[in-house]
C-alpha cells in the first residue's frame, strides 16, 4: 500500500528517525524527491522506495522490533511482509541509530552494500512475484490479449527473460515478450512513476525495485503451453523464477452480448444516483458466461463502485434487460447532453459498446 511522507523532513537520517521515533536528524532532501518537496507537496511512496533508497532506516526499525521496542505491523507496512521477515531473520547487531543531530554513525554502508553486509537471502520468495501462472483458457483465434507479471527483486543485478516452449506443440510463437518496465517507488496520480522501459530481454534492476514483464498471447485454434523464465544475476547472488503459461484458442470461445433497441437516454442530476437500463442479446451462446460492464468517469458520471452491481450472468440464448446503478458527481456541470460510454466485456474478453 502506498505511503505518504512530508518531504521537508524526509532525509536518510530523518526517515530512519521518523520510522523508529528515536532521535532527530538533519533535514536533507533526497534528490529523487526534489520537485515535490520544493512544491511543498507530500510524497506518496511504496515500500519499494524505502527498500531501494532507505534500507538502513528499515533495518533500524527491524532492530527495535527484535528488541521488543518496535511495532512489527508498522515494519511490515513500510517494508512489505516478505522483506520484513528477511530483516528480522538477519544479524542486525551492527546497525546503529545516529547518536547526535546531523551526524551519521551507522557502521554499514547504504543501499546494496548494506544488504550484502546483512547477508539477507537472495532467493525470490513466492510473495515477490505475481501471478504464479498465466492461463488464457478462453482465447479466440487471431485475437491478441495481454498479461503482466509483477516482480520485486531482492537483489541488485541484471534481469533476463526468455520463453521456453513446453507440451506437444513445442512452439513459442503464441507467446510474445513485449517489454519490461521498472518503477521508482514513487506514486503520482495513483500511478507508479516509471524508472525505465525496454523492449530488450535484459534490464538492470536495483535491490528492492519492482518491475513488470508485459506478455502478449495469440494463436490459431489449439492448446499451447510455455514457461516464462525470469533470471537475475548481481554482485550479491542470483535468483530465478518460472511462470507457466497456457493458451486455449477455440472458435467456441467467440461469444459475447450486443445491445438491442435504442440507446439508453436518461436524466442525471448533480449529486444524485441514477440507473442505466438496456436490453442485450447473446451472440454465439454455447454455455453460461459473465459479462462485466466497464465505463470511465465522464463529465461527472460514473458507475457504481460495487463490482457485483456492474456485472451480469448470461444463462441462456434469450434477450435480457440489464440495469446498472450509476452516480452523478455533485460538482458536475449542467449540460443538455453528455455521452456516457459503457463497455460490455464478456469473460473471454470479447466486448461491445453501449452509448448512453
Amino acid at each position: 500500500m502506498p505511503l505518504t511522507l512530508n518531504l521537508r523532513i524526509c532525509s536518510l537520517a530523518s526517515l530512519a528517525v521518523m520510522l523508529v521515533a528515536s532521535v532527530a536528524a538533519q533535514p536533507n532532501k533526497p534528490a529523487a524527491a526534489k520537485d515535490a518537496s520544493e512544491a511543498g507537496e507530500p510524497l506518496v511512496i511504496s515500500p519499494h522506495y524505502l527498500r531501494m533508497l532507505h534500507p538502513n532506516a528499515l533495518a533500524l526499525l527491524a532492530k527495535q522490533v527484535k528488541s521488543g521496542g518496535g511495532d512489527r505491523a508498522q515494519l511490515e507496512r513500510l517494508a512489505g511482509p516478505s522483506f520484513a521477515a528477511k530483516l528480522l531473520g538477519a544479524d542486525l547487531s551492527l546497525v546503529q541509530v545516529p547518536e547526535k543531530r546531523g551526524k551519521q554513525t551507522a557502521k554499514l554502508a547504504l543501499g546494496a552494500n548494506l544488504l550484502r553486509s546483512l547477508q539477507l537471502p537472495t532467493q525470490l520468495s513466492p510473495e515477490d512475484y505475481a501471478p504464479k501462472q498465466l492461463d488464457y483458457e478462453k482465447m479466440v483465434p487471431d485475437v491478441i490479449q495481454s498479461g503482466n507479471v509483477y516482480v520485486t527483486s531482492p537483489i541488485e543485478g541484471t534481469v533476463t527473460v526468455s520463453v521456453v516452449a513446453t507440451g506437444s506443440t513445442k512452439s513459442t510463437a503464441p507467446f510474445y515478450y513485449t517489454q519490461m518496465q521498472s518503477y521508482t517507488g514513487v506514486v503520482k496520480n495513483g500511478q507508479y512513476v516509471v524508472d525505465q522501459t525496454t523492449a530488450a530481454p535484459t534490464m538492470p534492476i536495483k535491490s528492492g525495485q519492482m518491475f513488470t514483464i508485459l506478455m502478449q498471447f495469440g494463436a490459431d485454434v489449439g492448446v499451447y503451453t510455455a514457461d516464462l523464465h525470469v533470471n537475475c544475476s548481481g554482485p550479491s547472488g542470483s535468483w530465478s523464477a518460472v511462470v507457466p503459461m497456457k493458451l486455449n484458442s477455440s472458435h467456441a470461445n467467440d461469444y459475447s452480448v450486443q445491445m438491442v433497441g435504442y440507446n439508453p437516454h436518461v436524466a442525471a442530476f448533480p449529486g444524485r444516483p441514477f440507473n442505466v437500463s438496456f436490453t442485450v442479446k447473446p451472440v454465439n451462446f454455447r454455455k453460461p458466461f459473465f459479462v462485466f460492464v466497464k465505463a470511465p468517469t465522464s463529465n461527472g458520471l460514473a458507475e457504481s463502485t460495487d463490482p457485483v452491481a456492474t456485472q451480469f450472468y448470461v444463462k441462456s440464448n434469450a434477450q435480457m434487460t440489464v440495469t446498472i446503478p450509476c452516480t452523478c458527481a455533485s460538482n458536475a456541470k449542467i449540460q443538455d447532453f453528455v455521452d456516457f460510454t459503457q463497455m460490455l466485456v464478456a469473460d473471454n474478453n470479447r466486448s461491445s459498446v453501449v452509448f448512453t
